[in-house]
């Protein structure tokens, strides 16, 4: 079988070697800081050329950040359409998708991002059956009472530290 490749943004991208958190597996980090979901459609291409066994998708976060004005029901047309994308591109593949995560309050993309994450995260869950992907919540380990990101998971508020990626790691390994 191919390998294992992981789309996605900063987050993804700077658990750098996958194999420290995933012995074993031959993973392909292919995550990318700043990139909105737009661009990882456009990636798509890249992806299918790697011929992977199994693809671990997490986005959205950037959409939001780069549009803070955005709402969860503006972006859900555009995750839909790369949905799709993928369905279309790789049909045979295993698809999982990640839950969008949380932020602190020392984030300072913080403001008014922890509800509209947790909307898409609850249009995910119920777009699942449709499209046909596993649905993997990494939200709700790594958040607190109030619903932010708990500081022990985090380097700077929005992105994961090593604490985070055991957690993240611990959820694909149910996966597969």
């Amino acid at each position: 079988a191919g390998c294992v490749v992981m789309l996605g943004v900063s987050i993804t991208d700077f658990v750098g070697d996958w194999s420290v958190y995933l012995p074993g597996w031959n993973v392909v980090n292919r995550g990318i800081a700043g990139d909105m979901i737009e661009g990882m459609e456009l990636r798509l291409g890249e992806v299918a050329s790697l011929n992977p066994s199994q693809l671990y998708v997490l986005a959205g976060a950037n959409n939001f950040v780069k549009h803070p004005s955005a709402s969860a029901e503006d972006i859900w047309p555009v995750y839909e359409h790369f949905l799709d994308s993928i369905k279309t591109m790789l049909p045979d593949v295993p698809l999982h998708i990640i839950s969008m995560l949380p932020m602190h309050s020392i984030c300072p993309d913080y403001t008014d991002f922890n509800p509209k994450a947790e909307r898409i995260n609850v249009l995910l869950k119920e777009a699942a059956p449709r499209y046909g992907y596993e649905y993997i919540d990494l939200a709700t380990p790594l958040k607190d009472e109030d619903g932010d990101l708990k500081t022990k998971y985090t380097i700077d508020g929005c992105h994961l530290n090593e604490n985070g990626f055991r957690i993240w790691a611990d959820l694909i390994l149910k996966t597969k």
